[in-house]
């Protein structure tokens, strides 16, 4: 199954990644053929450092004692064997000269804690300074550090600053406009900040002969570079919303701790943790169709196109058509727009869209893309599950935006937004309705020094549908958490929850 089914149809088992991805001339991604039958897995390495040609250098206490191993790899990743030797998910592989060392570091640190002790709240309303214009899905952070949140699509946001922070400064960015910063002992109550546009204007000649494609392919090669390999946890605020005709049907979100497996070839996969969550639904009996987002918490896994790569971020991949459209700045980052077509139709769904790439670092800042128009045509088995005998139901657009945030010099995924709009057509009614799903992650806290794995029993399924897991609903305890904040009208909803409905549960 392609990835691009996976990433709606939410069935998936990800077994490896192509390290021709990441371009690495790294042993760890050559692929071995290596049978072994019935022995200790201490000689399994040993067959297999004979195999590779490099040293295998280790602390015995890593490998599995008293464990016979039968298996047959057929041109399988070293990285991916390795980990099926030993089945230790935390298990690390350096290569230095011609030894390949692996090791495991201290499971010490966890985003475990809820609650951001002594913060300061900082709200606040991103506006264009000449037009007043809301400028939604802005980023709010610390400089340099690994916090943050978003705005929401009216422009606000409530980001919680912790002490530590207390002296640092708060920046704001966004698509096009100047960095917008301000030392944190200087904000005071809620405050409209004011961005002031940062256009390039450039030759028509320069942007006509630069080669996009060349571009796009030296940002590929500098994936390794840029961004950060190994395995992370990451601390994210994560929301579905279902609407009919505009109006509030579904509205869930929650606090996750994602584990992110490392970019390398490997058997692991990412793991969600739920740490709090609430739920608001008003779906009356009336209603003839009630659509649910089926594994949403999968496609922001899937989502993270650096290491799930497209066909269109794909070095060895000609089927796309490139082209340099403009100059912008993000983030306080001069970008390419670079914007992508598939050359001809094909039977395998394509996408379209823009990608944004640093013009010093060439590391991808964003992606904004969606299925062609004819693709979109043939997918409907993938955003429609199932429809009663007298409804007709399609799709008729949908759209991911993947953006990309630096800390300690490498990138992360940061914010991931999707949107699908569905059309209705019930027999006997003239006019069909519009259902749309959305959903939303951003990226609030980054541990990457001691990542930790979390036990079964805490993790969560990420192809089951989200909303029918969670129970109960409340709207203060987000208090001690950075979120993005609802919008106007769904704050309205909720209104109409009666306070012991929306008591934290315990």
């Amino acid at each position: 199954m392609s990835f691009v089914k996976k990433l709606l149809a939410s069935v998936i088992f990800i077994f490896l990644m192509e390290g021709s991805l990441l371009a690495q001339q790294n042993a760890l991604y050559q692929h071995i053929s290596i049978r072994f039958r019935n022995i200790s897995v201490d000689s399994a390495l040993r067959i297999l450092e004979n195999k590779i040609h490099l040293d295998l250098t280790y602390n015995s206490n890593l490998v599995p004692q008293n464990k016979t191993i039968t298996a047959n790899f057929d041109s399988i990743p070293l990285s991916i064997i390795l980990d099926s030797l030993l089945q230790r998910p935390l298990i690390q592989y350096r290569i230095l000269d011609n030894q390949l060392i692996f090791y495991e570091k201290s499971d010490t640190t966890s985003l475990s804690t809820t609650k951001i002790h002594n913060a300061k709240t900082v709200v606040g309303k991103i506006v264009d300074r000449v037009t007043n214009k809301t400028l939604p899905y802005s980023s709010i952070s610390i400089l340099h550090k690994n916090i943050g949140v978003i705005s929401n699509e009216d422009g606000i946001f409530m980001f919680k600053i912790p002490s530590k922070y207390f002296n640092d400064t708060l920046v704001i960015s966004h698509l096009g406009y100047f960095l917008y910063t301000v030392p944190v002992p200087k904000i005071k109550d809620f405050k409209i900040y004011k961005m002031n546009v940062r256009s390039v204007s450039l030759p028509e000649i320069l942007i006509r002969n630069t080669s996009a494609s060349e571009l796009v392919k030296r940002a590929i090669s500098k994936i390794p570079e840029n961004y950060f390999s190994g395995p992370y946890m990451m601390r994210s605020f994560y929301r579905e919303i279902v609407k009919r005709d505009n109006k509030y049907m579904s509205y869930t979100e929650a606090i996750l701790d994602i584990y992110k497996r490392p970019m390398r070839p490997t058997l692991f996969h990412d793991e969600v943790k739920l740490v709090k969550e609430r739920k608001y639904t008003e779906i009356r009996p009336k209603d003839t169709v009630a659509f649910k987002l089926k594994g949403g918490i999968e496609a922001i896994l899937n989502l993270d196109i650096i290491r799930n790569p497209l066909g269109f971020i794909q070095s060895n991949n000609s089927d796309y058509q490139y082209n340099m459209i403009n100059m912008e700045f993000l983030g306080g980052r001069l970008v390419y727009v670079i914007s992508f077509t598939p050359k001809e139709e094909s039977d395998e769904p394509e996408f379209e869209g823009e990608m944004f790439i640093d013009s010093e670092t060439m590391a991808i800042l964003q992606i904004r893309f969606g299925y062609s128009r004819k693709s979109l045509k043939k997918l409907k088995d993938l955003f429609i599950v199932k429809t009663g005998k007298n409804i007709k139901s399609y799709p008729i657009e949908n759209s991911y935006e993947v953006s990309y945030q630096s800390f300690d010099g490498k990138y992360y995924v940061h914010h991931i937004l999707g949107n699908i709009g569905l059309k209705v057509k019930r027999k006997k009614k003239w006019l069909p309705s519009h259902y749309n799903v959305t959903f939303e992650m951003v990226g609030t806290d980054i541990e990457n020094k001691s990542p930790i794995r979390f036990v079964a029993s805490q993790t969560i399924k990420p192809n089951r549908i989200f909303s029918d897991m969670i129970s109960g609903s409340e709207t203060t305890f987000w208090q001690n958490d950075n979120i993005i904040l609802p919008e106007t009208d769904i704050t309205k909803a909720l209104r109409k929850f009666k306070m012991e409905d929306l008591e934290i549960k315990k």
